[in-house]
């Protein structure tokens, strides 16, 4: 593993530990509205996104031709964190991230549907084995909810269609504007919302939600550079790690044990991520054993 995968690998566990740790905070703030949640989560967000671009002198705005997608992102991304911290109200906080973390899956769906990227054959394979382990995790003997594991799934499609969005946008807006877009969607969603119904916050209870911007920072900017640093077919598997975070704050803070029907399902969501990974680090190897061997040629 050279340094700049290391680097990527250990930025995306430290990406992984802030959102297990900023759904832990979600959880702990206890019955408040998730829209006020959701405004009290991306406060600290939007001030370092507006502290960036001024620092680096980059546009709020975006170019012109780009902020219908901006847009899009982010009422799509305020959209799946309503759905995302109402699963993580209800649910126990693995089962909730787990579910979250069909994210990347979705992702493959929407970049065919609306960036015409081709979807492989190992891929529809990945899909195929990551739809059997969500289906154990719900099925027969899951003492699961449905609606907040609807909920749960319906964040993750979110996850699916913002990344979509991202990904279009690479390389025609910075980090700093993409999240920029997010925070203020999200946050003036919120403002309006509380406006017309407050719900009076105890002290600990507005800690918590800043705590979990505060961890929302780690993940989001961790991801970022994680990916800067190296391909996400390298690392994208440790991402996962969160689902182990989120499995050890939920035994230790909340007393809560996943049940069968849900380590089974992990274990068989996360080895469809591992043969994406593996398939296409395999096919990276073929690739430069290819170049060597042309290139050893007289």
């Amino acid at each position: 593993m050279n340094n700049n995968i290391t680097k990527g690998t250990i930025l995306l566990i430290i990406s992984a530990l802030g959102y297990a740790g900023m759904s832990t905070f979600i959880k702990l703030s206890g019955d408040i509205p998730v829209i006020q949640k959701v405004f009290f989560r991306n406060l600290p967000c939007l001030f370092l996104a507006i502290f960036l671009l001024a620092k680096n002198k980059e546009s709020v705005l975006g170019h012109r031709g780009n902020r219908k997608i901006l847009l899009l992102r982010g009422c799509i991304g305020t959209l799946g964190a309503l759905a995302n911290f109402y699963a993580v109200d209800k649910l126990m906080l693995p089962n909730a991230t787990m579910l979250n973390q069909l994210g990347p899956f979705f992702i493959i769906i929407f970049s065919f549907l609306f960036l015409k990227e081709k979807i492989k054959r190992f891929q529809i394979g990945a899909l195929a084995i990551a739809f059997i382990g969500v289906v154990i995790i719900l099925g027969p003997g899951s003492t699961m909810p449905i609606f907040p594991a609807f909920m749960a799934i319906l964040g993750a499609i979110s996850i699916g269609i913002a990344f979509t969005c991202i990904r279009y946008l690479g390389g025609k807006e910075s980090p700093q504007t993409i999240v920029f877009w997010f925070a203020i969607v999200s946050i003036s969603v919120g403002v309006i919302y509380m406006i017309i119904d407050y719900t009076p916050m105890t002290t600990m209870q507005t800690i918590y939600l800043l705590c979990a911007g505060i961890c929302t920072i780690f993940g989001q900017f961790g991801t970022t550079l994680a990916y800067k640093y190296a391909a996400a077919k390298d690392i994208s598997i440790f991402g996962y790690s969160q689902v182990i975070f989120a499995t050890i704050f939920s035994v230790l803070i909340f007393s809560q044990i996943p049940g069968e029907n849900s380590m089974i399902g992990y274990i068989i969501v996360i080895a469809a991520a591992g043969v994406s990974y593996f398939y296409n680090k395999k096919v990276d190897r073929q690739k430069i054993y290819k170049i060597y061997f042309v290139h050893k040629m007289p």
